[in-house]
């Protein structure tokens, strides 16, 4: 009995020990892959000085730089599980993916042109020349206008917001 009850402690020891041991699981590092590219579309990975030409092979690391001609359209399969559609004539920079309450936050700089974002969760921020526009859980259009740097936003489907130092609208 007494073997028994010390092979039972030994055991439990061992078993706590490793299981300290073991490291925690980080989140992946935000990619996208590229597909469905039609039309002028390159992109620059981040450290990169100039733009190549997208390929079926093609992904996106953490700020790298898409850019499409007038022609383009490229629909980007973040690791996250989000989708983002690129229209013609557009800028779009991926930033950070982080692990929040609730799922996980992406961010995304749109210098000019048009995104869609239908999110799998969580939500996205995407970073305009005259503020913030976000998105939790649904579908959103998000333009710049190349000439006057107006911004639209555009809620489909769910909460958005749109903010800047004037303030915060929900929509």
């Amino acid at each position: 009995m007494k073997n028994k009850s010390a092979t039972m402690h030994l055991f439990l020891a061992i078993a706590l020990m490793v299981t300290g041991c073991q490291t925690k699981e980080t989140p992946s590092t935000l990619s996208a892959r590229l597909s469905e590219f039609s039309g002028v579309v390159e992109l620059r990975q981040a450290g990169e000085d100039a733009f190549t030409t997208v390929n079926p092979d093609s992904t996106l690391q953490v700020n790298g730089q898409v850019q499409t001609g007038d022609d383009g359209r490229v629909r980007l399969d973040l690791s996250s599980g989000t989708i983002i559609r690129v229209a013609p004539s557009s800028l779009f920079t991926l930033l950070a993916n982080e692990e929040v309450e609730g799922g996980l936050a992406t961010k995304i700089r749109l210098e000019i042109g048009k995104i869609f974002i239908i999110l799998s969760g969580g939500s996205a921020d995407v970073e305009t020349p005259s503020g913030v526009a976000s998105v939790r859980g649904s579908y959103m259009k998000v333009e710049v206008d190349p000439e006057t740097l107006d911004i639209y936003v555009t809620c489909l489907e769910g909460n958005c917001s749109a903010s800047n130092p004037a303030g915060t609208v929900n929509f």
